[in-house]
């Protein structure tokens, strides 16, 4: 009786720990999604923008991957002003030293950064570029690893978009 009491007991007090660390999982799970979106809107609008992109953003004709890309555009990206060229800033994505996805931007020389997916997830960031797609037209990648995941679910969480820049062509 002492026994199957004992037993009875431990399932009874394990049972709340299992439960939040399902819900916990799935918490941070929700969290990587938001940000991963966020990034990805985030970039869809900007690069509607692009007026100007860097030399070592181009992509050569035949394709290829980029983990860094840059581009001159509206610095108010729902103020589209295409015939004054003094409002805008520089934007550049990439994954930092600290491993955080992150945007930058640089307006009148001053530099901003904002985080976009954090660090504490791994995020990595592809720009691609397949050849014979339209040459103003990029599938971006971003992918993050849910260290909380719980057996059954996939620790990696992955996200891929089109991104067209309306008025360049990124490749040469």
């Amino acid at each position: 009786m002492v026994v199957l009491l004992g037993i009875l007991s431990l399932v009874i007090f394990s049972l709340p720990v299992f439960f939040m660390n399902y819900v916990n999982a799935d918490l941070e799970r929700y969290n990587i999604y938001s940000q991963i979106n966020y990034a990805l809107e985030d970039m869809k609008i900007r690069c509607a923008s692009a007026i100007k992109i860097a030399q070592g953003s181009f992509f050569p004709p035949t394709g290829g991957v980029k983990s860094v890309f840059e581009f001159d555009g509206e610095n108010d990206i729902y103020n589209i002003t295409p015939e004054d060229l003094t409002d805008n800033a520089n934007y550049k994505y990439f994954v930092d030293d600290k491993r955080d996805l992150v945007l930058q931007k640089t307006l009148n020389g001053a530099i901003s950064k904002e985080i976009l997916v954090e660090g504490k997830y791994k995020p990595e960031l592809g720009f691609e570029y397949t050849a014979g797609d339209e040459p103003n037209f990029l599938t971006v990648t971003i992918a993050a690893i849910n260290d909380k995941s719980t057996a059954g679910i996939s620790k990696i969480i992955s996200k891929a978009e089109g991104l067209r820049l309306w008025f360049m062509d990124v490749v040469r």
